[in-house]
């Protein structure tokens, strides 16, 4: 939880005048949570000190090959759609649209104070 806590505060306040960068770090969350199995949660900062919170919980783990076929499947299906650096929300619903079979994942998102995040994040899954 720490390290997902870490690693959110670290896009926020590290990279935020980065959307390359804000990019690159949802990707690893995405990577990350296909690969455990665990709730993904994307970050996509704005500019007036709003945050923009998406997650879900993928429907099962997934190998890392596939995973990172799947992520990039995402980030070609954006891409071709004219959207070279989406928001955490578009790249999880590009994603969610693109997972195998299984049962519907559930997308949540919130747009908080981003002296809130730690709060949000720290907060068990509702």
């Amino acid at each position: 939880m720490f390290r997902h806590l870490g690693l959110a505060l670290l896009a926020l306040f590290g990279f935020a005048g980065s959307a390359a960068a804000q990019v690159d770090i949802n990707v690893e969350k995405l990577l990350a949570a296909l690969t455990q199995g665990a709730e993904a949660t994307l970050l996509t900062p704005a500019t007036n000190g709003m945050v923009q919170v998406t997650s879900f919980v993928p429907p099962r783990r997934y190998a890392h090959a596939e995973a990172a076929e799947l992520v990039e499947a995402a980030r070609r299906k954006l891409a071709d759609a004219g959207i070279a650096r989406p928001s955490g929300d578009q790249l999880a619903a590009a994603l969610v649209e693109l997972l195998p079979g299984g049962a519907p994942v559930q997308l949540r998102t919130e747009v908080v104070f981003a002296a809130a995040l730690p709060q949000l994040i720290a907060a068990p899954a509702r």
